[in-house]
């Protein structure tokens, strides 16, 4: 065979490992989300919301829309949330879109993680949450969800709090009932942006917006939660979490039998006793003379009620309505360009300081320090 040949011969072969090898170009991600806050212990009496959500890549676009509660307003005037937010982590950058004013806020993201750790210590003190227990359990059930096949899986945090304005330890149960889907298309880059965000902003941003929709002093045992429901495999479509006081201690029931006449209870000054033995041991089974009823040793395992569930003090729902991966617009994940581009207060400062380097545009720079009402104190 010529050598010409021969070397095309040997690249054709070649060819199929490479393509094999070429990593998949990553989807673009959409979806629609419904979020629900209800409860005594949401603020100001909970509300609801609906987002549009779109990933790509490094970048994030989440549009909020059909607001009801006033919570909402608390919510965006703390920053957590805004009219349209992008989250473009390659940049290093959070914009904060207000079409009605049209114009944006432009945060880096360290600004940003600074912003939202003072939003969390304004809200006011939390109780501490002790001796936390967890359980993660997988159901078995299955259900459809967005279209998307997910399975169920419940995790449950039990602890105490403990701080000012408690006189005794107060026990309660924290529940996760999440459904998530394994294996499906577009999970791969919602579990990539989310790491790194979570890493780059070092707050898990929708722990600290389920924070700010509950009482603050609740704080620890909601963050505890949240550390459980991280170790759960899979791409939740559907969160419903709870925060609950722990039932009361239920004494343990037994099964009535019929019993002897004590008198007849053979006389020898013991515990009356069955005729019979429990189990075929031949171990007497003691009788309460008063109820005549007969415990058994396993009365604990087979005759205790079901637990009691209290009325949930705070419930917060989040709910994947659709989801899709398909194109999207590259042009949605820049601020528009009339609108007008504000920047931290903090920063203007430090570029204002004698000896500060001066902005590369600084002759076309028309930004102006952001108002800090996005950043004020709100009281539940």
């Amino acid at each position: 065979m010529p050598r010409r040949l021969l070397r095309l011969f040997l690249l054709t072969l070649g060819l199929p490992a490479l393509q094999a090898a070429a990593p998949s170009p990553r989807a673009d991600v959409v979806w629609q989300e419904r979020t629900v806050v209800t409860g005594p212990a949401a603020v100001r009496g909970g509300g609801t919301t609906e987002s549009h959500v779109e990933l790509s890549g490094s970048r994030m676009r989440t549009d909020v829309k059909n607001r009801v509660g006033p919570v909402w307003d608390d919510v965006e005037n703390m920053g957590l949330i805004a009219p349209s937010t992008i989250a473009s982590l390659e940049a290093g950058h959070l914009y904060r879109l207000h079409p009605q004013t049209r114009s944006f806020i432009d945060e880096t993201l360290e600004e940003a993680s600074q912003r939202l750790k003072r939003v969390r210590g304004r809200r006011g003190p939390a109780w501490a949450f002790e001796e936390p227990g967890v359980e993660i359990e997988g159901t078995g059930g299955l259900q459809t969800i967005a279209g998307v096949d997910c399975k169920r899986v419940l995790v449950t945090v039990i602890g105490k709090f403990t701080g000012a304005g408690l006189t005794a330890p107060r026990a309660v149960v924290l529940k996760g009932d999440l459904w998530v889907a394994g294996s499906v298309s577009g999970r791969s880059e919602v579990d990539s942006f989310v790491r790194q965000a979570r890493e780059k902003i070092g707050i898990d941003a929708l722990s600290l917006q389920a924070e700010a929709l509950a009482d603050p002093r609740y704080r620890a045992g909601i963050e505890e939660l949240f550390k459980a429901l991280a170790k759960v495999d899979g791409l939740p479509l559907r969160v419903t979490l709870t925060l609950a006081n722990a039932p009361p201690q239920s004494p343990i029931k037994v099964t009535p039998v019929p019993g002897p006449d004590p008198r007849s209870a053979g006389g020898s000054g013991g515990a009356p006793t069955t005729a019979g033995t429990e189990g075929g041991t031949g171990v007497p089974v003691p009788i309460d003379l008063k109820t005549k009823l007969k415990t058994r040793s396993d009365a604990g395992d087979r005759f205790a009620p079901k637990p009691v569930e209290m009325p949930p003090e705070w419930t917060f729902s989040r709910s994947v309505t659709e989801f899709s991966t398909k194109a999207a617009d590259a042009a949605r994940f820049e601020p528009p360009a009339e609108f007008k581009r504000l920047v931290p207060k903090s920063r203007r400062d430090q570029q204002a300081a004698p000896g500060a380097a001066a902005p590369q545009n600084a002759g076309k720079d028309t930004t102006k320090p952001a108002s800090d009402l996005d950043e004020r104190k709100v009281s539940p």
